[in-house]
């Protein structure tokens, strides 16, 4: 059977840099899943649960459906831990603290998939934006000049593909750099989620409609990346 002929691909994983449609796909996907179950996703998810479930699959069915999962088992534990305050539909701290359990597995997927002459400067580039973000920006969003250098673009490629960032908006310009445009991406939220919880770590809610572009376009969000 040739997929040309006789079936075609179909790519199940979306962008956070088309926000509204990622959400509206992943949870069609999900309410289908459900309806053969007589559940309605309105009874077991907050809305806050909805958005942290998007932003933190960064797009991607397999794990927004595993998260899905792992979520209810959180929201289960806490309710059998006797913590009602929140309620018992799942909440976004739910899914936040299943969310952490992924950073290992990231850095597992890492290992597995990356050629071993390119992993130390994966792994590298890894710990430089985490330190950007927290040490420098404490922020979730980072900027990377569109016209960086080949080797840079690339290491960031892998690290979309791993799902470690995700781009978020693409052409940004910063008032005081006319003519200098960006990508903007978010650091996955494993990074800062569950166990990794950082007190005062900025998050951008890029994909809220009353978030303005300009809260994006910041200096600090600049990443210069370290010299080798």
């Amino acid at each position: 059977m040739k997929l040309s002929d006789d079936i075609d691909a179909i790519d199940l994983d979306l962008t956070l840099e088309k926000y509204a449609t990622t959400k509206k796909f992943l949870f069609e996907v999900l309410s289908g899943y459900a309806n053969t179950h007589d559940v309605q996703i309105a009874s077991i998810l907050t809305d806050g649960a909805r958005d942290r479930l998007v932003l933190a699959s960064g797009g991607v069915a397999r794990d927004f459906l595993s998260l899905f999962r792992n979520s209810i088992y959180e929201a289960r534990e806490r309710l059998n831990s006797g913590d009602v305050a929140r309620g018992e539909k799942v909440t976004a701290e739910d899914v936040n603290r299943a969310s952490g359990q992924y950073y290992n597995d990231k850095l597992q997927e890492l290992e597995r998939d990356t050629a071993e002459n390119d992993q130390h400067q994966i792994e590298s580039e890894i710990e430089n934006l985490r330190s950007f973000c927290f040490e420098k920006s404490n922020s979730n969003i980072v900027l990377i000049r569109k016209d960086a250098n080949t080797e840079l673009r690339n290491v960031i490629g892998e690290l979309v593909d791993l799902k470690i960032i995700h781009q978020v908006r693409s052409g940004v310009s910063i008032r005081t750099e006319p003519g200098v445009r960006y990508d903007a991406f978010m650091l996955d939220y494993s990074f800062y989620t569950g166990d990794r919880t950082k007190r005062g770590f900025e998050i951008i809610d890029f994909w809220k409609s009353k978030t303005r572009d300009d809260e994006i376009r910041k200096k600090r969000f600049v990443y210069v990346p370290k010299e080798t």
